[in-house]
């Protein structure tokens, strides 16, 4: 029987940050709906990450550290969140952008 990975998800400031000012807009624009189908998904990624940290597509690998992002299922946002380790895997989210936003890889 194979071992199941230990999975440590911790939040960058900057992921913080990223979700407040698109909760503020979508609080702006009365999109109160977005702002619960946006958490539901943010703990639905949360949930998957913690099962499956290898998932999202990669953007960049340097030996153990990858940065992968993740679009999430209902709401038109991509989780970007950087792996670490093999088999105790830490996971940071870093970022979250919308979809159409024009976005730089984080450092």
């Amino acid at each position: 029987m194979s071992r199941a990975l230990a999975v440590l998800v911790r939040v960058h400031p900057s992921f913080k940050d990223d979700l407040a000012v698109h909760v503020a807009r979508l609080e702006r624009d009365g999109r109160l709906d977005r702002i619960e189908q946006l958490r539901s998904d943010l703990r639905d990624a949360r949930s998957l990450l913690g099962r499956f940290p290898h998932i999202g597509t990669i953007e960049v690998r340097d030996e153990d550290v990858v940065l992968r992002r993740l679009i999430l299922r209902h709401v038109p946002y991509v989780l970007w969140f950087v792996s670490e380790g093999g088999v105790r895997v830490e996971l940071t989210l870093v970022r979250l952008f919308h979809a159409r936003q024009a976005r730089l890889r984080p450092a």
